[in-house]
């Protein structure tokens, strides 16, 4: 990647962080009204605690969270490309993590339950890269990762959202982080 790339890279991870920055800013009933579609409902054990049964309507931004899982996943697969495997179990715990947050969302996007859904396809190549892990079998941890790229891919199509293809990266995305041990 050359610096123009990574320059730009930048500037649109700084943008989107000040939009998502802003938008969390705007009062609830200003917010609700630009994005109905991914809104989760829920209540709180905190607010349940309190007395508070009221359900909250939480923004729940999926593009974020994908991209979240996107730069893990890609991070994933250098480290665990190198058999750099403390590293390799830092990013699967990190892609778990943004699996949860997604799942007690609880998004429906469109009628499709997609945090039912991310959680189906996700399980098993999750597992199978926890394994090779553990083993350090690079192999089936190259295995593993090629699961998870069709399990996105899977979920996409399910979610008419096939348009948006996954594949397994070519080089890293931040040329400032060494994946070897």
């Amino acid at each position: 990647m050359n610096n123009t790339h990574a320059m730009l890279l930048m500037m649109s991870l700084m943008v989107l962080g000040a939009a998502v920055a802003c938008d969390t800013a705007r009062p609830a009933k200003e917010a609700a009204k630009d994005a109905p579609k991914e809104t989760a409902r829920e209540t709180t054990p905190a607010k349940a605690a309190e007395g508070h049964n009221e359900e909250e309507e939480h923004e729940v931004e999926l593009a974020a969270l994908m991209l979240r899982m996107q730069i893990h996943a890609d991070k994933l697969y250098f480290a665990g490309n190198v058999s750099n495997w403390p590293l390799t179990n830092f990013y699967l715990h990190e892609l778990e993590e943004t699996l949860e947050e997604i799942a007690e969302a609880k998004i429906t996007e469109d009628g499709f339950a997609v945090s039912d859904a991310v959680q189906g396809f996700m399980g098993k190549p999750i597992e199978a890269m926890e394994a090779a892990a553990k083993t350090k079998d690079a192999a089936a941890f190259g295995t593993g990762y090629e699961q998870m790229v069709t399990a996105c891919n899977g979920c996409h199509t399910a979610s008419k959202h096939g348009f948006i293809v996954i594949q397994r990266p070519t080089r890293p995305i931040f040329t400032n982080q060494r994946f070897e041990p």
